[in-house]
């Protein structure tokens, strides 16, 4: 009896510990970011704004249990999504251009995707200790 107690109580000091570790927020968050990258991919193959001379990506933020996915640069990142107005800054001037929504439909696959991949996470641990 003692034996089975201690096997129990030692299975649910690891399922805690497993479920604490920040590698389950940081696999989660580096599936998410392949998604906004296969977005990008589509709508801008080489992920450059050459004329800005900048190439876009995306970072992953994990902090305790949570991740947060970051445009990076933000700016080009927005003028892909929603686009840009016409303007001028004195030396160059713009057109207005339509945006591809790039963010918006790779955040939308993010969100449907996310709990099924928590949920497959968990249930690895869970195979794993029991």
């Amino acid at each position: 009896m003692a034996d089975d107690l201690n096997d129990m109580q030692r299975k649910l000091d690891d399922l805690a510990r497993s479920l604490d570790d920040p590698r389950l927020s940081r696999n989660v968050g580096d599936l998410a970011r392949r998604d906004m990258l296969a977005e990008l991919d589509a709508d801008l193959p080489g992920r450059r704004f050459r004329r800005w001379g900048v190439t876009l990506d995306v970072r992953a933020d994990t902090g305790g249990d949570t991740t947060r996915i970051v445009p990076t640069p933000e700016a080009p990142w927005k003028v892909l999504d929603v686009g840009r107005s016409p303007g001028s800054n004195g030396r160059v001037a713009w057109g207005a251009t339509a945006g591809k929504g790039t963010w918006q439909s790779g955040a939308g696959k993010v969100a449907a995707e996310s709990p099924k991949r928590v949920d497959d996470e968990v249930q690895t641990i869970l195979h794993r200790i029991y």
